[in-house]
């Protein structure tokens, strides 16, 4: 067997390893997300490996960019023996605090974890808890998503509020809604709008 066919049989053997009961949850402030311990996932990737007559090493590259932050560049390294040859996997990731920001002074404790989660993203190259990202990934835009729809609706609402104050009548006082250019609260601009539409319906009845 070459070691490409060999890393074509781990990659299907990896993807489909029964991780769940190894899986843990991580509160990021946003959302809650998945992650593979990195003791199971060694233990999942040495025994694939081991299977197909494989084995591996690693190896870690931090890079400090200042006050724009640091990352870890993880290098998995597959070796074939019986082939002679050996294939290489490069992963990155970024120092990060508990809510998933750039940690712009990170000390050993941040950097020895962000090795160890890098190394089990590394392996995700290999298949090992790709299911896991791609979970991830598919959480992070729905709160993106939702984000952006109530960005939407609230720049609408003004919009709606801006036009209902061009319809009232010159003379009367209207500065206690111009709060609305910097309010970001739906159930207040909501407020707003309504009175702002009895407003005009008031006027337009007399």
């Amino acid at each position: 067997m070459t070691t490409l066919e060999k890393l074509q049989k781990l990659y299907v053997e990896l993807q489909g390893a029964n991780i769940d009961q190894y899986v843990d949850k991580k509160n990021t402030g946003r959302t809650v997300l998945d992650y593979l311990s990195w003791g199971a996932a060694v233990d999942f990737f040495t025994k694939g490996c081991h299977k197909l007559n494989l084995d591996w090493t690693y190896s870690h590259r931090f890079v400090d960019m200042q006050s724009r932050g640091a990352f870890v560049e993880t290098t998995i390294t597959i070796l074939d023996a019986e082939n002679g040859e050996t294939v290489d996997k490069v992963m990155s990731l970024p120092c990060m605090t508990l809510t998933q920001q750039a940690a712009k002074d990170a000390d050993v404790m941040v950097i020895n974890k962000t090795q160890m989660r890098c190394l089990v993203k590394c392996m995700t190259l290999f298949g090992l808890g790709l299911k896991l990202y791609l979970k991830d990934f598919s959480e992070l835009n729905e709160v993106k998503m939702a984000s952006e729809n109530k960005d939407k609706k609230i720049q609408a609402m003004k919009d709606r509020i801006a036009e209902l104050l061009n319809k009232i009548d010159p003379s009367v006082d209207v500065s206690k809604f111009a709060k609305y250019k910097d309010s970001n609260s739906i159930e207040e601009l909501t407020a707003i709008g309504i009175e702002l539409k009895r407003k005009c319906d008031t006027q337009g009845a007399n």
